[in-house]
């Protein structure tokens, strides 16, 4: 066990969880629609996308872990159902949980409804989502008119039938309409409907970005125009650059207008950015303010270094903007990042809370410290920064068939508010102190079904079953991983 004072590593360790990003384990889904026109029939695009952390995981007889979702489409009118689907959404079949997307087309006539999506966790049927909002189909007697936005995470060339492939293009939708810091272009697709036979005059459209400043003030960030064809129908694939804007709330309007710039038709949509790095230079302030601070006398490679062990305790927003931090290497951007860090975290002792931090950091980079980095990056020293000191380790270095290993478990970790949580790592290398993450029932970690199997890999003869997908191997004299694992 580590040599670190006992008051110091509860007080920090409880301090630093209340800044952590707290995580939904509750069905987590985005549902999109668009309006689109084919041979003067009107349909509806339904684009549902599932978190694959929020749902709930079966075993196949593979030892492949799969979700699925139940969904229930309804179009009604009053009490009348115009439209209806129901059908399972089943994820990728993996070790790893992954999320997971579909796409319905549904018949519309010119009305209004209410539209309603219900989606129950078919391993859990307690996990549910509901959701349901007005929809107006207008009349389509209208000469000119824009197809709804269809806001896109990417775009690539393909030809194929599936149902995401459209006018040669497989068209990935946005979920959430939500664009992170690592997407640096926006990507819409459009459809144009000329119904008036008279392609004499020529047309243009243009697409623009705006800041949602208020519910009535929106300011003008990016524009293009791009000219229209003289034929019935047409589609559009539109980007704009989104990587300088900062965080906040956007709209991507089209406007379609005849060569005397009178308007035929508009169409918007809102979108959410999230820039961290921008937001944080924006509102970087002046040296003088935290520049006679602890931070001040902190060289290059001290910044460096608690920078890099603060990485396993910030996630979310602030795990990006670190991340930007670091690869910007502005030494001034740092110093400002850790004296608002500790400041938050201590307000009135902040250079008392980074060396509180900085003793725990070296504590653990020297017990754990390997051949690939400090020891705060390795499997066991990001666990025991990110969850703080197990409640008991168990180790073994001496089993037959099994390099060294330990298990870790905790009573209980409240960053993921779970009870019973256990961590095996093992050293395939047999290098010093080379021990990785094996296997985790800790929601946010690596899960392995077959960690007892790649443990045990120097018998393989002995797969409970003798077949490749076993996932336990038979009891055996001082094979005690799984009875270790089981009894904690």
């Amino acid at each position: 066990m580590l040599s670190i004072p006992e008051r110091k590593s509860i007080i920090l360790f409880f301090a630093l969880s209340f800044i952590l990003t707290c995580e939904s384990y509750g069905l987590d889904m985005s549902v999109k629609s668009a309006q689109f026109k084919a041979e003067k029939q009107t349909y509806l695009e339904v684009y549902l996308y599932v978190v694959g952390s929020s749902v709930k995981y079966d075993t196949l007889e593979d030892n492949n872990l799969q979700a699925g979702v139940q969904i229930t489409l309804m179009i009604q009118h009053d009490s009348t159902i115009f439209a209806y689907d129901k059908f399972t959404m089943l994820s990728p079949a993996g070790f790893v949980p992954k999320d997971f997307m579909d796409l319905k087309r549904l018949p519309l006539k010119t009305g209004t409804y209410i539209f309603s999506v219900e989606a129950i966790d078919v391993n859990d049927p307690s996990n549910k989502y509901n959701i349901s909002y007005p929809l107006l189909v207008e009349d389509h007697s209208n000469t000119f008119q824009l197809s709804d936005i269809q806001l896109l995470s990417s775009m690539e060339k393909n030809n194929s039938m599936e149902a995401f492939s459209k006018n040669g293009y497989f068209l990935q939708p946005s979920a959430f309409h939500f664009f992170p810091a690592d997407m640096n272009q926006l990507h819409a697709y459009i459809e144009l409907y000329n119904d008036s036979k008279d392609f004499t005059s020529e047309n243009f459209i243009r697409y623009a970005i705006y800041q949602q400043v208020n519910d009535q003030n929106q300011t003008l960030i990016s524009q293009k125009y791009k000219k229209t064809e003289k034929i019935p129908f047409q589609a559009f694939f539109l980007q704009l650059p989104i990587n300088e804007l900062v965080s906040g709330n956007y709209v991507f309007s089209v406007e379609w207008f005849d060569k005397g710039k009178n308007l035929l038709d508009a169409k918007s949509v809102s979108f959410q950015r999230s820039n961290p790095y921008k937001d944080f230079v924006r509102i970087q302030p002046d040296k003088s303010i935290y520049g006679k601070a602890f931070v001040h006398d902190l060289d290059k490679e001290e910044i460096e270094y608690i920078l890099k062990a603060l990485t396993p305790l910030i996630r979310g927003n602030q795990g990006v903007l670190l991340q930007q931090v670091m690869l910007e290497k502005n030494i001034d951007a740092q110093k400002y990042f850790l004296w608002n860090y500790f400041s938050e975290l201590s307000p009135s002792e902040p250079h008392l809370a980074y060396q509180q931090f900085k003793e725990i950091a070296q504590a653990i980079d020297l017990t754990f410290k390997s051949h690939v980095g400090y020891g705060f990056e390795t499997d066991r020293g990001r666990i025991y920064m990110k969850y703080g000191r197990p409640t008991e380790i168990i180790k073994s270095e001496e089993e037959p068939s099994a390099p060294p290993y330990e298990i870790w478990f905790y009573n209980e970790i409240e960053e993921v508010r779970q009870v019973n949580v256990k961590f095996i790592f093992h050293n395939p290398s047999l290098a010093l102190n080379d021990m990785v993450l094996l296997h985790s029932n800790c929601k946010t970690e690596r899960y392995n079904p077959r960690w007892e199997v790649e443990l045990y890999k120097n018998a393989p003869a002995e797969q409970e079953g003798n077949s490749p997908s076993s996932t336990r191997m038979v009891e055996n004299y001082r094979r005690d991983a799984r009875k270790i694992w089981d009894e904690l």
